[in-house]
């Protein structure tokens, strides 16, 4: 089934760029051969276990509520333009899970599990206990995470977050008319207690302004983990952005992030951008550990490394295998689930 999927894809894009379908101008391609090249650092690569890179630097991107089919390769009413072109053209020419799944719904277990691997039962959007202004019901973990994981291996980190007013913001949403644009359910570090109780990792929540002045001044940490606001994650808000034309908003977003960075000398060969959806729309599928009847769903899950290489992945993915990813890429202790090698499995076959 996935296996025709991407040919379905192929397909569809030598369509799409025979014919510029009906008049539509091309998704410019990711930055690759000499005029690509010449944006990536040359340094020798240092052997991982099993073979692959230590990473210089790695990013997350995060979308929201779509399942596999609604992305890749699926195309307008007219049978030819790509609802998300650049998306589908990274998932045919770069690194793509066809079996990758939400760990569970809706998006805060998700995120969580990102950050701690594990979704602690959580199957809601509950703001955190430790927000500004307090609300209830709420939510909030005593429990070990990603970043613990990264200042002890003195790597670098950052949370960047579209339409937060300011750096460190602990609110629950912003603005605090309708639902907002910066939602804290899409953010997970200020759910854990050593990092919301700790003001100089608190300051390392930051805004998209920051993410491209960190881009352009070469200063972006080796570890970025970046979330679109509501109207260009594909989730929509109201009354800020209607649902017609999240998809095609939230695959320009993705593109002139991954753009950004790969066009920066500051994104070595030897570098990573994991793209991947919350959870998919109605369907409670997973795996890996996810939550007995209770998953995500089937989503895009695409890996963009320096090193250009069309792969393909069928081994079942979900958020808990990207943070076993980095863990195992980075020598980091294996925190939650990922500890249970037998079920979550490093993505290693899509790593150059």
């Amino acid at each position: 089934m996935f296996r025709h999927q991407i040919g379905v894809v192929a397909f569809i894009l030598t369509a799409f760029a025979v014919t510029g379908c009906g008049g539509e101008s091309k998704t410019p391609q990711t930055p690759r051969g000499a005029a690509g090249q010449n944006s990536f650092s040359s340094s020798a690569r240092f052997a991982a276990p099993f073979g692959t890179i230590v990473p210089d630097r790695i990013a997350i991107i995060v979308m929201e509520n779509h399942n596999f089919d609604e992305i890749v390769g699926r195309t307008g009413a007219n049978g030819l333009t790509l609802l998300a072109p650049y998306l589908t053209q990274l998932a045919q020419n770069d690194r793509l899970a066809t079996l990758a799944f939400g760990v569970s719904q809706p998006s805060l277990p998700n995120y969580l599990s990102l950050l701690s691997g594990d979704s602690f039962g959580i199957h809601d959007d509950n703001a955190s206990c430790y927000a500004v202004p307090a609300i209830t019901p709420c939510d909030s973990f005593d429990k070990s995470n990603l970043v613990d994981s990264l200042e002890a291996a003195g790597i670098s980190w950052a949370g960047y977050f579209q339409s937060m007013p300011h750096a460190g913001f602990m609110g629950n949403r912003y603005p605090t008319r309708g639902d907002g644009l910066y939602r804290q359910k899409h953010n997970p570090f200020p759910y854990f207690k050593d990092i919301a109780t700790n003001p100089k990792r608190v300051a390392k929540m930051k805004t998209f302004v920051q993410l491209f002045n960190d881009i352009n001044n070469f200063s972006m940490p080796r570890f970025s983990f970046i979330v679109p606001d509501e109207c260009h994650d594909m989730h929509g808000s109201v009354p800020f952005c209607p649902a017609p034309g999240l998809i095609q908003a939230g695959d320009s977003e993705v593109q002139q992030l991954v753009q950004a960075m790969l066009q920066s000398g500051f994104f070595t060969q030897r570098s990573l951008i994991f793209i991947t959806f919350d959870e998919g729309d109605f369907s409670n599928m997973g795996c890996c550990d996810s939550p007995p009847q209770l998953g995500g769903g089937h989503i895009p899950m695409i890996i963009v490394a320096g090193v250009p290489g069309a792969i393909t992945s069928a081994v079942p993915y979900n958020q808990y295998s990207i943070l076993s990813t980095i863990e195992t890429l980075w020598n980091l202790p294996k925190l939650g689930y990922t500890s249970d090698t037998a079920n979550v499995k490093p993505m290693l076959d899509l790593v150059p």
